[in-house]
């Protein structure tokens, strides 16, 4: 909401509200179409196309990116390169047919600078999903289960697009460390290694020179159901 000119984050806030109180999307949308001043009227245009879509999470995308890109194109420098985001989400809406679904799985909306800074000084952890920690940086990060099956992932093996896709993924996930990156991984746990054999070994991280990575092995052991000790 508060892309568009004359709308700042008060305005926006009490927008929502006001929607939030109908009973469906539509009564919501007339809502905010009656708020609205008349020279914003066109705002209402973008939800309601997405919504005829609802159910083709690719299509309401698509639309969505098409219903931005005038004001997006103009706020944003670059907009060439920007716009490839539209295209990755687009990319990872094809494995679903609900747009809310969809929505439910991908958070889209990260913590923002305003949260990161109050929680500086506090003896916190903050959890948080790599597609919404885009934006994001904090002096020590944590990436966890940073190993084949996961990165790539193992639906991904075999498609190069989707491949890469993983690789941005990861490279999005390390690059939110300011000063001390730790990635986790465990051997032998994922069945990706045993389904797959040798292509265990297409991991993102193999070509790493040793001089730049620090490993520690931390060994557990476990009980089978003859007290026998495995590791």
């Amino acid at each position: 909401m508060t892309l568009w000119p004359g709308i700042g984050d008060v305005t926006a806030a009490r927008l929502i509200s006001s929607m939030k109180e109908m009973g469906t999307m539509n009564e919501a949308l007339d809502q905010l179409s009656n708020k609205l001043k008349k020279d914003q009227q066109k705002i209402v245009n973008g939800p309601k196309t997405i919504l005829k879509y609802w159910d083709e999470p690719t299509k309401a995308l698509r639309v969505g990116a098409e219903f931005l890109k005038p004001i997006l194109s103009e706020k944003y420098d670059k907009w060439d390169l920007r716009k490839k985001d539209f295209d990755l989400l687009v990319r990872l809406a094809e494995r679903y047919r609900s747009l809310m679904r969809f929505i439910e799985t991908y958070t889209l909306d990260p913590i923002t600078s305003t949260v990161v800074s109050r929680l500086e000084n506090q003896d916190v952890v903050t959890l948080i999903t790599v597609h919404s920690g885009k934006g994001t940086e904090s002096s020590v990060c944590y990436v966890i289960r940073v190993e084949p099956g996961m990165y790539p992932h193992i639906r991904s093996l075999g498609a190069e697009d989707e491949e890469e896709e993983e690789r941005r993924v990861l490279y999005v996930a390390m690059t939110r460390a300011k000063n001390e990156l730790i990635l986790t991984r465990s051997e032998g746990r994922s069945s990706y290694s045993y389904s797959y054999g040798d292509a265990a070994e297409a991991y993102f991280l193999s070509d790493v020179p040793d001089k730049l990575v620090e490993e520690r092995w931390q060994y557990e052991m476990y009980l089978d159901q003859d007290d026998d000790f495995l590791t």
